[in-house]
């Protein structure tokens, strides 16, 4: 979700790196990814519109694309170049804290924080920067897998419980945003690397039964 769409909905820009930001030069608009929105407010928020939070399930279903390697562009870690904004060489060199870039030092994707929703190449389902950018909320509380086999499992939540987050971010190496990568934070956590994809639920049409050899 867009700065841009975040004010438009609830009147409020939270984002450290807002509009009135500039950094390494890019002066930073309302199509950057809101950050600095804790769950509860994106679980509000989501609701009011229609829309929710993907379960955990979901996003790592939208984030491969059809795919089952590490990252959607592939099995190695070259085929995301020019694909994903991470901890780089960018960072590094305009002095970011954060960049430490022992995992792909060679990695320069020309971004120091996130970069504007839709500027990197989409995966097989149309959805753009699922590795790195922002760590995306989902709704799920954190708890370990179930060893069950299940259907798009959504694993309950109590309280102050750390609740599910995906993706990697700006900060992050190449490895912490693998497809299957998961963080937690507290549901009323804010951060500037930390934000959230809207998704929308609705009703499949039923599928004819299988016939062998059509």
């Amino acid at each position: 979700m867009t700065q841009g769409q975040w004010a438009r909905f609830t009147g409020r820009s939270p984002s450290n790196y807002g509009p009135s930001s500039k950094v390494n030069g890019h002066q930073h608009d309302l199509t950057h990814p809101v950050e600095q929105v804790t769950w509860t407010q994106c679980m509000e928020v989501m609701s009011r519109l229609g829309l929710e939070l993907p379960s955990e399930a979901q996003w790592e279903s939208g984030c491969r694309g059809g795919q089952d390697t590490p990252w959607w562009t592939g099995a190695e870690r070259e085929s995301l170049r020019g694909n994903v904004n991470l901890a780089d060489q960018t960072a590094a060199k305009a002095g970011a804290s954060w960049a430490d870039i022992k995992d792909w030092p060679e990695l320069e994707d020309g971004w120091v924080v996130h970069a504007p929703v839709g500027s990197l190449a989409a995966n097989p389902f149309g959805l753009h920067e699922v590795h790195g950018n922002v760590w995306e909320w989902c709704r799920d509380g954190y708890a370990d897998y179930s060893a069950d086999e299940q259907h798009d499992p959504v694993t309950p939540w109590s309280g102050a419980q750390a609740r599910v987050s995906r993706g990697g971010s700006f900060s992050d190496a190449a490895s912490d945003a693998r497809s299957a990568y998961r963080d937690d934070y507290a549901p009323e956590s804010q951060y500037h690397t930390l934000g959230l994809r809207p998704a929308r639920a609705s009703q499949l049409p039923t599928s004819l039964p299988h016939k062998t050899g059509k």
